[in-house]
Order: C-alpha cells, then sequence, then structure tokens
C-alpha cells in the first residue's frame, strides 16, 4: 500500500528559479498560476494536478482537441499570495522543479510505462511588449521525464543507488529528495516588458497489451501553466 501511494501522487512544476551567464546557481524563484504549496493547510494533490484526459471519461475515447491546456485555476493569469510569477532578466535560462513521486525510482509499480519515465515538452506563447496583435509561440524543448539524477527517498534500488551518487542536503522545500528539473534557455528575441507563458507537457502513456486494465493503452497528459515577466537588468543581489 505505501509503494502504492508514493506513486499515485503525479507530479506538476512547483518551482521555477533562473541562471544567467556563466552564474550556475539558481538566481530568483518563481511559482506556477494557482499555486498551492504543500505547506499550505489546503493543500491537496488534486489542487495542483491536472490530468488530460480527465480520470471519469472512458478510456476509449481519449483526449479531445476540445481539451484545455490548463488546469481551471491555471485559466487566468492567477498568482496566489507568497507566489509571484518569476521576474528574469534577457537571456536566462529558467529551471523548472519537480518532484519525481516514485514514477522514476520505483518504475515497477506501473505496468506499461515508458522508457525515462515518459516525455517532457516546454512549449510558450508570449505577449511581445510592441504595438503587433496577437501572440506567438513555439516549442522549446523535449526532455525526458527523468533528468538522471533525481529521486525520491524510499527503498527501491534505484532511489538508494542515487542517493549515494547524487548526496543532497535536506534544505526546504525539497527535503531530503532530489527535485527532477528540465533547464529551458529563453529565446533571443524576447524584449524587455514581455509576458511570456510556458506549458510544461509531460506525456505519461501506458502502452497497449501490458497493463491488463488497459488492453489497448491508455493516454495520460499532465500540464502546469507559467507566466514569467522578462527585463532588461539583473535583478540587484
Amino acid at each position: 500500500m505505501l509503494l502504492w501511494s508514493q506513486v499515485n501522487a503525479h507530479s506538476w512544476v512547483e518551482q521555477l528559479p533562473f541562471v544567467t551567464g556563466n552564474d550556475s546557481s539558481a538566481g530568483g524563484m518563481g511559482f506556477p498560476r494557482g499555486n498551492v504549496p504543500r505547506t499550505d493547510p489546503s493543500f491537496r494533490d488534486d489542487l495542483m494536478s491536472y490530468i488530460i484526459p480527465p480520470v471519469d471519461r472512458p478510456i476509449d475515447v481519449g483526449i479531445q482537441a476540445t481539451d484545455l491546456m490548463c488546469k481551471a485555476s491555471q485559466q487566468p493569469y492567477n498568482q496566489t499570495k507568497n507566489s509571484p510569477r518569476l521576474t528574469v532578466p534577457l537571456k536566462s535560462s529558467i529551471l523548472f522543479w519537480y518532484q519525481e513521486n516514485g514514477h522514476v525510482t520505483l518504475p515497477q509499480s506501473q505496468a506499461g510505462k515508458p522508457e525515462n519515465r515518459g516525455t517532457v515538452d516546454v512549449h510558450h506563447m508570449w505577449k511581445p511588449n510592441t504595438t503587433e496583435d496577437g501572440q506567438r509561440g513555439q516549442l522549446l524543448g523535449r526532455f525526458n521525464f527523468d533528468d538522471g539524477q533525481c529521486y525520491q527517498v524510499n527503498n527501491g534500488s534505484l532511489s538508494k543507488s542515487r542517493q549515494d551518487r547524487f548526496p543532497h542536503r535536506p534544505v526546504n522545500p525539497m527535503e531530503a529528495d532530489l527535485w527532477c528539473h528540465n533547464t529551458v534557455e529563453l529565446p533571443k528575441e524576447l524584449q524587455a516588458g514581455d509576458l511570456f507563458t510556458f506549458y510544461w507537457v509531460w506525456d505519461w502513456p501506458t502502452a497497449p497489451n501490458v497493463d491488463v486494465n488497459y488492453p489497448d493503452g491508455k493516454s495520460e497528459v499532465y500540464t502546469t501553466c507559467i507566466d514569467i515577466d522578462i527585463i532588461s537588468k539583473p535583478l540587484p543581489p
């Protein structure tokens, strides 16, 4: 029961620091739209996790063109108290931090899942700070969900191996776990004053003819929607 509860929690982008130039240390901190931190007394997994297609839809129907990219609480530009959106200077790279929740370190717990624990695509849309109308967008990067280092502390052999290889001093908010991350460089055509939106999309399907519950396979996609503000100069230390 414990192992199932560890991998039954799903993943979303929890925080977004950034790096600039050759500086390897993460600076600043931003949060997704509608963020409910784990320290909030009202926190529940479903307040941040968003699955497409919805769990109550028949498996054979799958994903529909009418499915929305963002969770209802993340459809508006919505930053909650103490969870501001990230402010970053031009020419920065953004780190998307998320928990693996056992999907990486307890792979035997879910049959039919892909190698490297699925694929993360990071798309973006931005409103240029010009007189032009409309928005622009593109795919910024495609990554393995498993970044090769992250782990949840558990009794799985992969978790134990990574704890030895990548020791991590427990600090908030990660505590003893080492979160996964994707790193995305901001497009060079951005200008100061632009509002920039990321769509973090984790594709986590079940293959057909592996899990007896899903003989035809199963679509399973999770998203997080995030805004950042672009400024021209580095933030003060």
